[in-house]
């Protein structure tokens, strides 16, 4: 089974900001008629929270309890329809 990422030693703001190679997604997808998102292993959320600001339904799992805690202390209440899990 794998373990948590340890966010005490791994946090640094590269991990704040989504992935470039993600917005060409949000358009795409959304054209699609696609409207809901599973991230998992979604860490403190980036891409969780970028999706959501765009109007997609997220579901967000990651195993790092403290990812999941710092992902809620920044979701703008109410997103369109936002979960944060912890396995």
């Amino acid at each position: 089974m794998s373990k948590p990422w340890d966010w005490k030693i791994g946090a640094d703001t590269y991990w704040e900001d989504p992935s470039a190679e993600v917005y060409p997604l949000i358009g795409r997808w959304h054209k699609l008629g696609f409207n809901k998102l599973l991230d998992l292993g979604c860490g403190i959320g980036r891409h969780a929270l970028l999706f959501a600001r765009n109007g997609f339904s997220v579901d967000a799992f990651d195993l790092s309890a403290e990812g999941i805690a710092k992902l809620k202390e920044v979701v703008e209440w109410p997103l369109r329809n936002p979960k944060a899990f912890k396995r």
